[in-house]
């Protein structure tokens, strides 16, 4: 059978869509392992598929028309990529598939819930986007704490902290400014997750989501999962050589640590940054309100 007859027998049913938009090292693998079950079609950075020029035509707005159709499992966008998917299941699949199939991406089409994890959203959160899923979650990082991660991360060439804040911070300034421009903290289908608050109060942060979504209370076995999940132990987040929290409230402070201060007086000297951080109530440490 083909992928696209198939298609039409396993989204029948309508299915409730989410995506998860923020940048690179804000904790958005995290909040995307929270928010998704085991029955969830999840696709891990799906703007991935647009190929080797993937920064350009995210820029260009490729990957604000491609996730909503990649969510609803358009089947019009043809088998070529689909199949695609389906190759690459390890990671638009976070890892729930467990086959390199067109069948396993059919039948990950047919669940319920789908959940899309978008790291790069480069000219800010377009209207029709945001209207093309049925709610959206910005996931918000005090940008310091993002520059230390790309720094640590390999992200940063030679450890360019002014270059790095700027790329954080513009695309950071970019959502923000959307936010006024369209009202969307006033919709219903839109909510703001802060990375501070998911690592050192998890359960009650989905708690709210949870309502926010239309589930209710979130039951005891989540919350026992989501902590678990934060406190999981990784050496991604930490120094060479070193096991520590990945995901915690020491995680959500390391920065203080590792940037020294000029550093940091120089992430809070780009306008952006500072500007960011008092719209979202970061303290500035070294500029002059």
């Amino acid at each position: 059978m083909r992928l696209r007859a198939a298609f039409f027998l396993a989204t029948a049913a309508a299915a409730d869509t989410l995506a998860i938009v923020t940048e690179f090292r804000s904790g958005s693998t995290l909040l995307g392992g929270l928010v998704a079950n085991a029955s969830t079609f999840y696709f891990f950075e799906p703007c991935r598929l647009l190929g080797g020029d993937h920064n350009r035509k995210v820029a260009s707005g490729s990957c604000d028309a491609l996730v909503p159709r990649l969510l609803a499992c358009d089947a019009a966008l043809g088998d070529k990529v689909w199949r695609e998917v389906a190759t690459k299941d390890r990671g638009f699949l976070g890892h729930r598939v467990g086959a390199t199939k067109p069948a396993a991406v059919v039948t990950a089409c047919a669940a319920r819930e789908r959940v899309a994890k978008v790291t790069r959203m480069d000219a800010g959160l377009p209207k029709a986007f945001l209207d093309a899923v049925d709610r959206t979650l910005r996931l918000v990082r005090d940008p310091r704490a993002v520059v230390n991660s790309r720094v640590r991360g390999h992200m940063c060439s030679n450890k360019k902290i002014s270059a790095c804040a700027r790329t954080v911070c513009k695309r950071m300034a970019a959502k923000d400014a959307d936010e006024e421009r369209l009202g969307l903290l006033s919709r219903g289908d839109y909510r703001v997750v802060y990375y501070e608050r998911l690592v050192t109060a998890a359960a009650v942060e989905l708690d709210g989501i949870s309502r926010w979504r239309g589930r209710g209370k979130l039951g005891v076995p989540e919350r026992h999962h989501a902590l678990r999940q934060v406190n999981d132990k990784s050496d991604a987040e930490c120094k060479p050589g070193r096991s520590c929290r990945r995901d915690g409230a020491a995680v959500a402070a390391r920065w203080r640590e590792e940037l020294s201060p000029a550093d940091v007086a120089t992430i809070e000297a780009d306008e952006r940054c500072a500007r960011t951080m008092r719209r979202h109530n970061y303290t500035v440490l070294y500029l002059a309100s």
